[in-house]
């Protein structure tokens, strides 16, 4: 695919009877797969037997230390649809690509989405120069599940500017009920700026919750919005899914962040979570408005 200029498609039809029947589908390689760096479509939901979950799964076991399951530079591209585990480094990691989707995948789980099987670093890096690319999606078929990874569910870092994380669950099951935690913070944001976490649209909500350490922390940042999504909640957001730290955490130098908003869309739910729901240290001009704190979506 790198080779050929232009889109490409990874289309899946595994014969069952190569595998011993139904259910996972599980490509194990022995050692560091190739860098993406020509616009591709990776799409899971294409096997044969797909029911709307996925069965595509890399098992990154005999990888190799510190190898990635994906690395990519291109731009353009879409993966969707896999099951991403057992890596030594991260399960995806976007380096200076743009405009790349990220939807439908289970990042540190096992086929279910219900039992930690992390990769060593974070779920999902975005690294200097990665811009306009979305992780998840407002339909539910978008979903990612990022959980059990032994870093942070999803780490943005200085210069990833502009990306959003939209209608995810990290820290938590498939089912959205309990935890599967992440070892540090759910979503990491440090020098990275304009970053759209959750949204008023429907299906924008994150659940983050369940996460060893915070819910969010962001550093360094600016211009960012987080709207509409329940942190330290189950899906319903109505029992507590807790993070082992604060809510959200705003360090030094974040500003211009807009926690809420003035429309019930744009509500938060911040609750639950062993520290304080939102923490500010060294923050300044900054928005918080309208959220639920220490209760259900039903302001109880």
């Amino acid at each position: 695919s790198n080779a050929i200029n232009g889109t490409q498609s990874s289309v899946f039809r595994i014969p069952a009877n190569e595998v011993g029947g139904s259910g996972e589908y599980t490509i194990a390689p022995t050692s560091l797969l190739p860098t993406i760096s020509d616009a591709v479509v990776l799409d899971g939901t294409t096997q044969t037997g797909f029911g709307g979950t996925p069965i595509i799964e890399l098992d990154g076991t005999g990888a190799g230390a510190g190898q990635n399951g994906l690395t990519m530079t291109a731009s353009n591209s879409t993966v969707r649809g896999f099951v991403i585990n057992r890596f030594g480094g991260h399960g995806i990691r976007i380096s200076g690509g743009a405009n790349n989707v990220i939807a439908g995948n289970y990042i540190g789980t096992d086929v279910l989405g219900a039992a930690d099987l992390g990769n060593n670093f974070m779920g999902v890096e975005l690294g200097l120069g990665s811009t306009n690319n979305q992780i998840g999606g407002t339909a539910a078929a978008d979903r990612n599940v990022i959980s059990g990874n032994n870093q942070n569910g999803v780490s943005m870092i200085g210069g990833s500017n502009n990306n959003s994380i939209v209608g995810n669950y990290i820290g938590v099951n498939a089912a959205g009920t309990g935890p599967v935690a992440n070892s540090l913070s759910g979503v990491a944001i440090d020098g990275a700026n304009t970053i759209t976490i959750g949204g008023t649209a429907a299906g924008a909500r994150n659940v983050i919750s369940g996460n060893t350490q915070q819910g969010i922390w962001m550093n360094n940042s600016t211009g960012s919005i987080i709207q509409g999504n329940y942190i330290g909640t189950n899906a319903n957001g109505d029992a507590a899914v807790a993070n082992g730290g604060f809510g959200i955490v705003l360090e030094a130098a974040v500003s211009n962040v807009q926690i809420g908003g003035n429309s019930a869309a744009a509500r938060n739910v911040i609750a639950a979570n062993t520290q304080d729901g939102i923490f500010l240290n060294g923050a300044d001009n900054n928005t918080i408005q309208g959220n639920y704190i220490g209760t259900d979506v039903h302001g109880s």
